[in-house]
């Protein structure tokens, strides 16, 4: 790490040049396929005319799509850049199709987190999207295998078709990202035929939601094809006075511009304007509070609002039928403003609830540019037929902050809480930062087909990262900045098939993390490291109608900051931890009118080397054992036809917050949640959903003594009017 008076540069020469020449290729291509069609006879001499031959470009099958498929599973995912069978990626991945999203009423990314095996919610307040897998913070989200801005997990549903989760290390196509995965959000795409879709949906808490969704050609040609989304939603929270109003809308056009050549523009908006909480603490023995699910600490002016501005181009250029160009740029921008009352850390007792809340308010400017070019094909090779992708990328995120916080601003009683009295906070900034942060890099991945049954996959990118902030309040300081060069992360695996069906795999991934930490000596520490071996079998059944995967993994990272034991003030890249699970899933359709999606997950995970919490838990809110399970009938004839019935259960054993002297602990739990859907006539369906059935009282997360512990959501219901067209 380096101090300067004046910012570093952050060039991405090399990705920029990448990118204009792979520019400069399409569009010499797609003028030479323009003008090869509208040649005309020089002179009207046919004689004297040479005619080229047509271009003929025929796209490969996408069978990733999930839109009307009625199915809860996809037999492919494009979260490495093209669409590729499930069995030919070596990696546990799941995909949650728009059936499945539709059938359990999940209307945010969030909720789709929350009912896929393996995923836990971290979050710290009520308006948070945070979680893991495996035992590691989630970071890494894409939108069509583009990086994405991390708030991505609370955009709405309506906008994507599918959602697509790779769990374990994914350095590869992203660079920089935690151990625990990736979220690639599928959009929806324009449409060759008419097609409308809306849905009406009222719900417990005063929830009103409307949504509409509307494709087709615009004009007769079928050159222009068009797209619009939106969804509106409004309501409370199960916690007494909360409101959260919430729209999103998205339109997307695709312009067929030659023959092999297509260009898709779009833009999606969405704005939040949410109460905001930070969680119940526990009682001083760290027993959790006795007290009403309803109750929360704050004042009735907390507020989070963020209005996000997203902005996208996608030009594809098809050579043949085996070969494919594809540059991808966009521009993000979120406006965000807090206000928020929240307890900072403080234990109560049985008899004395009043604990000490701290004030913070903050406005802030986050904004991203993403450029990806890629070239993915197919060539032929000691007679057998062979995949490649190469590719380079660059994005550069930027954000400024003016905040303020405010130690002991009230004192609440938790049992009896007034928030209505907390006076409105006029208090000036106590601090204002700005940073940013460039990083690019080259990637590559190829399946080497051996012979019929064994495939392998290797791959490999190399990442440069630059990254550097100030303080601007209160007063100017240097610039910090750390730099990463050309940081390699290999992949390599194996897939077997055994038959058909059924193939086996094993595979390598890592993914890396720079640290802010400083050596002895100038610099800082090297960044941390996660690597991977995972093994698994991956299956598909009734005519691919049902997949299904095994997995066993262990990852370890290394080179964690520990201080340095010689050197006070500094530090060192020697810690290290270790998390290994099972992992087993089911999605899909057992018959036309039965899917299924069942889930377990077993996961361990501590801390191997470090001077302070060797052999402790490295994240202890990650349960030991889940399970996560939905079943849907729908019958198609008899007096029942049109009816469907699907029921669920999410269940988790237990876990604990805390520290090494008092530590909270959150007893194991299951949530029966249920489905009735009846089908008026094809185009016409209603539906009541049901969560917590039982109105089981239970804590869906526990942090700390101190603060962030959440009870999960009472008994709550909605009913649903859906049309399409």
């Amino acid at each position: 790490m380096t101090t300067s008076s004046s910012p570093s540069p952050l060039t991405p020469a090399p990705v920029a040049l990448a990118v204009m020449a792979f520019v400069a290729t399409l569009a010499a291509l797609g003028a030479t396929a323009a003008r090869a069609q509208t040649a005309e006879p020089a002179g009207g001499n046919a004689a004297t005319t040479t005619n080229l031959p047509p271009v003929t470009v025929r796209a490969q099958q996408d069978r990733s799509s999930t839109e009307g498929t009625e199915r809860y599973n996809s037999t492919q995912a494009t979260v490495g850049k093209a669409a590729a069978d499930l069995k030919e990626i070596p990696q546990s991945i799941s995909v949650v199709t728009q059936q499945r999203m539709e059938d359990q009423n999940m209307r945010n990314v969030e909720e789709v987190l929350e009912q896929t095996v393996g995923y836990v919610s971290e979050r710290f307040d009520s308006e948070s999207a945070s979680y893991s897998s495996r035992g590691f913070a989630i970071n890494n989200y894409m939108i069509d295998g583009v990086p994405a801005p991390g708030t991505a997990a609370a955009w709405d549903s309506v906008l994507f078709d599918r959602v697509e989760l790779l769990r374990g290390p994914s350095a590869l196509f992203s660079g920089v990202s935690s151990s625990g995965g990736a979220v690639n959000l599928v959009r929806k795409r324009p449409q060759d035929t008419f097609q409308a879709r809306g849905a009406v949906q009222l719900g417990s808490w005063s929830t009103k939601r409307a949504e509409v969704d509307v494709t087709g050609p615009l004009n007769q040609s079928g050159t222009i094809l068009g797209r619009l989304s939106a969804a509106k939603q409004e309501g409370g929270t199960y916690q007494s006075g909360a409101q959260r109003d919430r729209y999103a809308i998205a339109g997307s056009l695709d312009f067929k511009l030659a023959p092999a050549t297509s260009l898709l523009v779009g833009a999606h908006a969405q704005k939040v304007d949410g109460w905001l909480t930070g969680g119940l603490p526990s009682y001083t023995t760290g027993a959790l509070l006795d007290v009403p699910r309803s109750t929360w600490l704050g004042a009735d002016w907390n507020r989070s609002e963020q209005d996000e501005k997203y902005l996208y181009a996608e030009l594809t250029h098809r050579f043949n039928d085996d070969w494919r160009a594809k540059l991808n740029w966009s521009g993000y921008r979120n406006d965000q403003a807090t206000n928020y009352l929240y307890l900072p850390n403080g234990q109560v007792t049985p008899t004395n609830g009043k604990t000490s809340l701290m004030l913070w308010f903050n406005q802030t400017r986050i904004e991203q540019n993403v450029l990806d070019a890629n070239l993915t094909g197919s060539f032929n090779a000691l007679g057998r037929k062979h995949d490649v992708v190469v590719g380079a990328d660059w994005r550069r995120n930027t954000s400024a902050t003016t905040s303020g916080r405010y130690a002991n601003y009230y004192v609440q009683d938790v049992y009896a809480p007034d928030h209505s009295a907390v006076p409105y906070p006029d208090r000036p900034a106590t601090a204002r930062s700005q940073s940013e942060t460039s990083q690019y890099g080259l990637y590559g991945q190829t399946r080497l087909r051996i012979t019929d049954p064994l495939t392998v996959v290797l791959g490999a990118r190399v990442s440069w990262y630059d990254t550097q902030s100030r303080n601007l309040l209160p007063t100017t300081g240097a610039w910090t900045t750390n730099q990463v060069d050309h940081k390699l992360s290999p992949y390599a695996g194996l897939t077997y098939a055994f038959s058909p069906q059924v193939s086996g795999y094993v595979s390598y991934s890592d993914a890396f993390t720079p640290q802010t930490q400083l050596a002895f000596g100038g610099g800082v520490i090297d960044p941390i490291v996660g690597k991977q071996l995972e093994v698994g079998v991956k299956g598909e059944f009734f005519d691919r109608a049902l997949t299904t995967n095994a997995a066993v993994y262990r990852i370890r990272e290394v080179n964690r900051a520990q201080a340095d034991p010689v050197n006070t003030g500094f530090f060192v890249a020697q810690g290290e931890v270790e998390s290994k699970g099972v992992e087993l899933e089911v999605a899909g359709r057992i018959t036309k009118q039965w899917n299924v999606y069942a889930g377990y997950a077993y996961n361990e995970n501590r801390y191997v080397r470090d001077a302070s919490s060797g052999g402790l838990p490295l994240n202890a809110l990650t349960p030991h054992h889940s399970v996560k399970l939905w079943s849907q009938y729908r019958f198609t004839e008899g007096v029942l036809d049109g009816l469907g019935i699907g029921a669920g259960v999410n269940a988790y054993s237990s876990a604990s917050g805390g520290n090494a002297t008092t530590n909270t602990h959150r007893p194991g739990f299951g949530v029966v949640n249920l489905a009735i859907s009846y089908r008026i006539d094809p185009r016409w369906s209603v539906a009541l959903n049901i969560n917590n059935l039982t109105d089981k009282v239970y804590w869906q997360r526990v942090y700390t003594t101190g603060r962030s512990n959440f009870f999960g959501e009472p008994r709550n219901a909605s009913v649903t009017l859906r049309a399409s067209y």
